[in-house]
């Protein structure tokens, strides 16, 4: 009897009910009375495994809420997002919403490389700038009875983004975005901090603050400035773990022209710790910011920049002379033993698709 009913069952978390059956103490009669439960859909056994735990907060770290929930609902019936939550360690980490504030900063610095965080030995250190996608709408913050998702380019429009006791700030908040003095953001602007090590090098996020993507590179200066400077003076910051040696980031144009400017202003000399290790590299660049911060802009896109801009009539000028498609085919056209004409250029293509050889 029980092998038939086995066989046809198909009810989330069978395998949890002979486990706790075991964990128990049931007898015979109460685990059929279970498995007949289990099959009237009346029974979920709860009472996860270790693993299960651990195999779940491992999925919500990659794959987020929704493969949590996916899995939760499935045969496999893994905990939810709720029970899951009972065993991560919560960092309160705070956004900024009404400014690039340094306090907000340095308490996301503690919160997440305090004392908790024990590291053997310092180590350099980069901060990472990108954005993320976010949807265009307004949070309440409970916390600080704040309004949340207004870029913080224009947020200076307003005289506060509190809400208070009334409906006046949040009023006043919808005709800014109505007359297009502040905007709702979408996007969110993260910088975080990553050890360059073989261990603890994930970045950990300590600046977030919602963008409209139309502020100018001064602003994205301004915010590199507060958060490099709020490392340095933090006690769980650059004391305790180390320098930041570069900031990194994309190609990002706004953002280029500010890492050029907070990274670009001094060159290394006799003097400088660095000098004995880049004094016989010719053809190495020896501009550096502050505390000697360099410039780390992936290249990646840096490459596929100089594509774009080669490949244009306006090209790059490089001692007043510009270059661009039309002299780099020029260029190319003196390389003997070349044919750059588009039909054999077409047909080394074909060859190259097919591995066949030339």
């Amino acid at each position: 009897m029980w092998s038939n009913l086995l066989a046809i069952m198909s009810s989330p978390a069978l395998h949890r009910i002979f486990f706790n059956s075991a964990k128990r103490g049931w007898g015979v009669k109460t685990l059929h009375e279970n498995l007949q439960l289990a099959y009237d859909k009346d029974y979920r056994a709860d009472g996860f495994a270790q693993w299960e735990i651990h195999l779940q907060t491992l999925i919500y770290e990659l794959g987020g809420a929704g493969a949590v929930y996916a899995l939760n609902h499935s045969p496999f019936a893994l905990p939810s997002l709720n029970t899951i939550q009972l065993y991560r360690r919560q960092n309160n980490l705070v956004p900024c919403v009404d400014g690039v504030r340094f306090s907000d900063i340095s308490q996301n610095i503690a919160a997440l490389f305090g004392p908790h965080k024990p590291l053997p030995s310092r180590h350099l250190y980069t901060l990472s700038f990108d954005e993320i996608a976010s949807e265009r709408r307004i949070e309440y913050m409970a916390a600080t009875d704040s309004m949340a998702g207004l870029c913080l380019e224009h947020v200076d429009a307003l005289p506060t983004v509190k809400v208070g006791k009334d409906t006046q700030q949040v009023e006043a908040a919808a005709a800014a975005v109505r007359d297009g003095k502040v905007h709702i953001a979408c996007e969110v602007s993260v910088g975080a901090i990553s050890r360059l090590s073989e261990k603890g090098y994930g970045a950990k996020p300590v600046f977030m603050g919602p963008s409209c993507k139309k502020g100018g590179w001064r602003d994205l200066l301004r915010t590199m400035e507060i958060v490099v400077e709020a490392w340095r003076r933090s006690e769980h910051g650059e004391k305790k773990h180390g320098p930041l040696g570069s900031v990194a980031s994309d190609g990002a144009s706004g953002r280029r022209a500010a890492m050029f400017m907070m990274t670009m202003h001094s060159e290394i000399q006799p003097g400088n710790p660095l000098w004995d290790d880049v004094k016989d590299l010719p053809g190495l660049n020896l501009r550096v910011g502050s505390n000697n911060l360099t410039n780390d802009v992936d290249w990646k896109h840096e490459d596929k920049r100089f594509c774009t801009t080669f490949c244009s009539p306006q090209g790059i000028v490089v001692k007043n002379v510009c270059v661009n498609r039309d002299l780099l085919l020029c260029w190319l056209e003196r390389l003997p033993n070349h044919d750059w004409a588009e039909t054999t250029l077409h047909n080394c293509e074909l060859r190259l698709a097919r591995h066949e050889p030339a």
